[in-house]
């Protein structure tokens, strides 16, 4: 439920976001993190 104004326009924003990129917000959040945990895993030697 949305219980203030900053709340509904996050979400606005976020739909217009989705809506001219073509992705879910949780995907650009995917691609965002990605590199940053190959890094950390490349400086713990961690194999995967």
């Amino acid at each position: 439920m949305i219980g203030d104004r900053g709340e509904l326009r996050d979400y606005y924003d976020t739909k217009v976001i989705e809506t001219e990129a073509g992705r879910l917000a949780e995907e650009g959040l995917g691609l965002f993190v990605q590199p940053e945990i190959a890094r950390a895993l490349d400086r713990t030697g961690d194999p995967g």
